[in-house]
């Protein structure tokens, strides 16, 4: 090889392809020349990608592969975007939980949690950054503006509360939940929320994380 460069390799430039010709001479490849004349082709291409990124939070196609999943299809699909669930505790549980039901495309998310974000909820707690943990953002606000961003179209109320029975049955009143989830850490908010549900005949999902073992049980008033 003589000198930097030998007309017997190519160089790589975005978005270019460029090859040393005999004379010394760059050139287009074949490969750029096609792609160019089929970008002349269709000018109006581009034009439409920013109106159609503006509208994927309302595209029909968004739930497409969820809806094909056996026991979901579109009723089941229908359903979960006119459902709401309640969501008690903003933890590393909750983050979780939140995430994928803003995700799936659940119509409403109401949030509560009385914590504030910490440096060291971020290892876990996924939807809360360091802008959080710098300004001590309330969990449940942190978590509604991440929900915002995942899917513009889940109506999302957060409430920054302890959890008493006065205080949760004043939410659970407002929001009108389908199904309540319990992402606490302590007994005494579990039984309250067990107790809640069974007055209200509400769906209740329990989980429980300790370390990296994990347990969920779905009960329903009068059912299980």
């Amino acid at each position: 090889m003589r000198g930097p460069l030998s007309s017997r390799f190519w160089i790589f430039t975005s978005p270019l392809c460029i090859k040393p010709g005999p004379s010394g001479r760059a050139f287009l490849s074949r490969q750029e020349t096609r792609r160019r004349r089929r970008r002349r082709a269709r000018p109006a291409l581009q034009r439409l990608v920013p109106s159609a990124v503006s509208e994927h939070a309302s595209s029909p196609d968004r739930y497409a592969r969820q809806a094909r999943v056996h026991g979901i299809g579109a009723e089941g699909q229908a359903r979960i975007e006119s459902g709401s669930v309640l969501v008690v505790g903003c933890g590393a549980l909750g983050c979780q939980v939140i995430d994928l039901l803003a995700r799936a495309g659940v119509g409403s998310l109401t949030l509560v949690d009385r914590d504030l974000v910490e440096w060291t909820n971020l290892q876990r707690q996924t939807l809360f950054d360091e802008r959080d943990a710098r300004e001590q953002t309330p969990k449940a606000l942190a978590a509604a503006r991440r929900v915002s961003e995942v899917n513009a179209s889940v109506r999302v109320g957060p409430h920054v509360l302890d959890v008493a029975r006065e205080s949760i049955e004043a939410v659970v009143r407002q929001a009108q939940p389908d199904v309540v989830a319990d992402c606490t850490d302590n007994f005494e908010t579990r039984y309250l929320l067990n107790d809640l549900c069974v007055r209200d005949s509400l769906a209740l999902s329990y989980a429980g994380v300790v370390s990296t073992r994990a347990m969920a049980m779905m009960v329903i008033p009068g059912q299980t």
